[in-house]
Parts: structure tokens; sequence; C-alpha cells
């Protein structure tokens, strides 16, 4: 794709959570977002139960998609973290790793 780049969030570093600042996560992704103006900017994040803070995330984001892995992720631990996550006005769901029964095709009714 053209003008796609990709940053990764890397890990195991809590050095940004102890500087001090309010939101880290809107310390380092502001001066991006001002770099990329007018563009998407996807941002692979820990799981959302995971991580120590998936508010700072939902309050600076325009959208967030939650991924779900069908037949392991179960409904609580969605709507726990969509509790979580209200601060963002436009959440997806992404339903991930589901297995087809066969007999269909995408378009086809029954």
């Amino acid at each position: 794709f053209e003008n796609l780049s990709f940053m990764p969030m890397g890990g195991g570093s809590d050095e940004a959570a102890r500087s001090g600042s309010g939101n880290p996560i809107a310390a380092m992704l502001g001066p991006i977002a001002d770099f990329y103006d007018n563009s998407l900017i996807v941002v692979d994040a820990p799981p959302c139960l995971a991580n120590s803070d998936p508010t700072a995330f939902a309050a600076i984001v325009g959208q967030i998609v939650l991924v779900v892995e069908a037949g392991r992720t179960r409904r609580r631990e969605v709507e726990s973290a969509l509790d979580i996550l209200d601060s963002c006005s436009h959440i997806s769901l992404l339903l991930n790793k589901v297995t087809s029964k066969g007999g269909g095709a995408f378009g086809a009714y029954s």
C-alpha cells in the first residue's frame, strides 16, 4: 500500500508511564498525528483487558477496532472491554478465527 507506515508499540517498558505526564500515549501519538495530518494511523495496542490503562487509547483515538477471537473470547470479556473503552464514540468488533461449517458461500442464502 502506498504511504503505509508501521510503528510497533514495543513492549516491556513502562518508562513513559513513569515520566509523570498525564497521558503518555497521547504525548507519544500527538506529534505522530500532527505529522501524518489527514491520514489514517493504525496502532496495534495490547489486549484491552491485559493492559494497565486502555482508557488512555480510548480517550484520544477516533475509532477502536476490538478484535474478538471466535470460540475463545467470552461475552463478559467483550462487555467488560466495551465498558472500559466507552470514552471512544466509534467502536467496531472484528470477529476472527471463525471456522466455516461448510456448504455455504459469501452471499449465499439457504
